[in-house]
């Protein structure tokens, strides 16, 4: 063939394989810019079209350059320069265009587009720079092979360019190979089958022959030149890729861990508890773990100290457990832990020490805080075999935990199941006992220690559930609190009771209670002043019974809530009185109107020493302070003669009735002013 004869008989093949080693190391390197400029988009795409068009532009017209001084021409050569540099000019525009256009998004139309621009920008740098080649000599060209030539460098082009679109796939990956072959052969088809088309005769009486050694070491310069300009794109190619695989790496990190303590978040800790559970895998433990007394810190002392608590925390539950097991944290001051190849007695120890060393005081920025943990373990695959399954009985296993004081651990046991299926049974029912009108309120009647006269009544509410009867405050006010179901359910209760005493003799007063709940909500006061307009009840009347813990955590808060609730001009008490650790301070910081003596004090009385003193000094404290008393829980007619004798101003307890149903309540008062009269 022309074409191969072209090859072996008119060139020095050493310059061929120079320029053949330049083609496929330029094409290798294109290639891999090319894909990474198809992945980027907007500015970046038009950055990376530069980039490889300046690589691949480089890499093409020094194959070119490098081949035509191999070519054996028989005539003297020269170049000029000014046309060399507008080859190189088009190799690198034209390139680089045709890569912009090859983007995914143009459609099936792109690589037709690209891959044509990208042949035709060959084609004309080659024959560019043919003009600029320069014999002395006649020279004359086959049209026929020109036009092969061009043809071939746009239909490899296009080929290649459909190859480099495909291996941007996952499955298309092995296309990049023929793509870089394809480019390859579109570059050496067109240089090669062009100078077939090229021949020149030499003319009599001119000197013949180009000198061989220059042209030689102007290939080596140039391929050197050239070199340098491939594998500084190869260079950017690699150092971006290095980039984005740390950025990957770092955005996986950020993904799977906290950010706080370094652990592993909820996400990893499922994909590892998942993998921990996959067939064949082997026993293992899951235990839960949440820190007690956590709270308070968060709401009194901030969360920049509270965040440096977990961070405490986290390092000694990391310092106790074995160096294989795998530990994170799930959310707020909830961890976990897998630990392998441990019995039962192992895992019961090891919690034991957990408990011991959370528990000890976390000492940071000047504060000693007191903390605990409680914990719930599961064996794998004794008490589920699923991680939901894990998870669901462990964090069982943690609420018995809770339940039995906190600062211990228990092992899951089916019967801890039932007691959950239970609270969640209430928890549903609870939603829809108001709706349902199964609240009711209940009211214990106060007396006057002296006269000893009904002065009012305490509303307590009841639920009478349909299933399971009547159920304490203490079984469903906590789970209301959780479930942010008090408000409505104090509202209700207040609105119930401000009704019912409105009926009642006019120097009778309600007393009504206020969780902690409420009296952190800002929209309370309206509410009470909403009530107190639809029943038409005075406020002067109304008594609100407040515990130590409402008034703990945000105590700004409370007092303003307080002072408010005040200037409408109902009383407020404190119940429980006596059993805190700050009740001075609250009588001295705080508008208090009443304290009520705790029961357990008054139930102990007057046999019991300690408990009588208690009584004689809290009743004193308020005689003081211009504080009423009230003794609650008087029982047996001893309690009441010593409470109304150390000077309790008013006394409540069942001695003097139960709570009972307002209809009850109203034949008490009714009877009590017939006794009167």
């Amino acid at each position: 063939m022309p074409v191969l004869s072209c090859i072996f008989a008119e060139h020095d093949l050493g310059m061929v394989l120079l320029a053949a080693l330049m083609c496929v190391a330029g094409s290798f390197v294109t290639v891999r810019l090319w894909r990474r400029t198809l992945q980027a988009s907007g500015r970046m795409r038009l950055e990376w079209s530069f980039l490889t068009g300046v690589t691949a532009g480089a890499a093409i017209w020094a194959t070119h350059f490098i081949a035509m001084l191999g070519y054996l021409a028989p005539v003297p050569v020269s170049f000029d320069a000014q046309l060399t540099i507008v080859s190189i000019v088009i190799a690198i525009a034209g390139t680089g265009l045709g890569v912009y256009l090859s983007a995914p998004e143009r459609g099936r139309i792109a690589p037709l587009v690209g891959g044509a621009t990208i042949g035709l920008s060959i084609a004309a740098m080659h024959y560019v720079g043919m003009f600029a080649y320069r014999v002395d000599g006649v020279v004359s060209w086959s049209d026929f092979y020109i036009a092969l030539s061009i043809a071939s460098a746009i239909g490899f082009s296009v080929v290649s360019t459909a190859l480099v679109r495909a291996s941007l796939t996952e499955k298309g990956r092995r296309y990049r190979h023929l793509a870089v072959a394809s480019l390859v052969v579109a570059i050496v088809a067109l240089h090669f089958t062009a100078m077939t088309a090229f021949s020149v005769s030499p003319v009599a009486g001119l000197s013949s022959g180009a000198d061989s050694a220059a042209f030689q070491a102007m290939a080596m310069a140039v391929a050197i030149a050239a070199t340098i300009i491939v594998f500084t794109g190869l260079s950017s190619h690699v150092i971006d890729d290095d980039t984005r695989a740390a950025s990957r790496r770092e955005l996986e990190y950020i993904a799977s861990h906290d950010e706080l303590t370094g652990l592993s978040n909820r996400r990893k800790f499922a994909a590892d508890l998942e993998e921990h559970c996959r067939p064949g895998a082997g026993p293992f433990h899951l235990v839960m773990v949440d820190l007690d007394r956590f709270k308070p810190v968060n709401d009194t002392l901030g969360h920049a100290l509270g965040d440096r608590v977990l961070s405490v925390a986290a390092g000694r539950i990391r310092h106790v457990i074995p160096a294989g097991a795998q530990l994170a944290r799930l959310g707020g001051d909830e961890f976990a832990f897998i630990a392998g190849g441990m019995s039962d007695d192992q895992v019961d120890d090891l919690c034991r020490r957990l408990v011991e060393v959370l528990s000890r005081p976390v000492i940071t920025q000047g504060h000693v805080i007191e903390l605990g943990a409680s914990m719930g373990a599961v064996r794998a695959f004794a008490d589920g075999t699923t991680p939901d399954e894990l998870i669901q009985n462990a964090d069982i296993a943690l609420y018995a935990a809770k339940d039995a004081g906190r600062s211990c651990h228990r092992f899951f046991e089916a019967r801890m199941a039932e007691k959950i299926q239970l609270r969640r049974a209430l928890e549903q029912d609870l939603r829809r006992a108001i709706s349902r009108d199964e609240l009711e309120v209940h009211y214990q009647p106060k007396v006057d220690a002296r006269s000893g006269a009904f002065t009012g009544a305490e509303a307590l509410v009841r639920w009478n559930h349909p299933e399971r009867g009547q159920l304490s405050p203490a079984v469903f006010v906590p789970l209301a609190e959780e479930l942010g179901l008090i408000n409505a359910i104090g509202a209700w209760v207040l609105a119930r009771a401000c009704a019912d005493a409105a009926t009642w003799p006019p120097h009778m007063c309600v007393a009504v209670n206020l969780s902690p709940v409420q009296i952190m909500d800002r929209r309370l006061v309206r509410s009470i002043r909403k009530i107190l307009k639809e029943t038409g009840y005075p406020a002067e009347r109304l008594e609100l019974e407040i515990t130590e813990t409402a008034l703990l955590g945000n105590d700004v808060q409370a007092l303003a809530t307080l002072k408010e609730i005040r200037a409408l001009g109902m009383k407020i008490s404190l119940d429980d009185f006596g059993t805190g650790y700050s009740s001075l301070s609250y009588l001295h910081r705080f508008p208090i109107d009443r304290i009520k003596i705790d029961r357990s004090f008054v139930a102990r009385s007057p046999n019991d020493a300690g408990s009588a003193s208690i009584i004689q000094a809290i009743a004193r404290l308020g005689a003081s302070l211009g504080i009423k008393v009230t003794a609650e829980g008087i029982e047996t007619e001893s309690q009441r003669r010593f409470s109304s004798d150390e000077g309790c101003s008013e006394l409540q307890g069942y001695l003097i009735s139960r709570p009972v149903p307002h209809a009850q309540l109203a034949a008490l008062f009714a009877k009590a002013r017939t006794e009167v009269a």
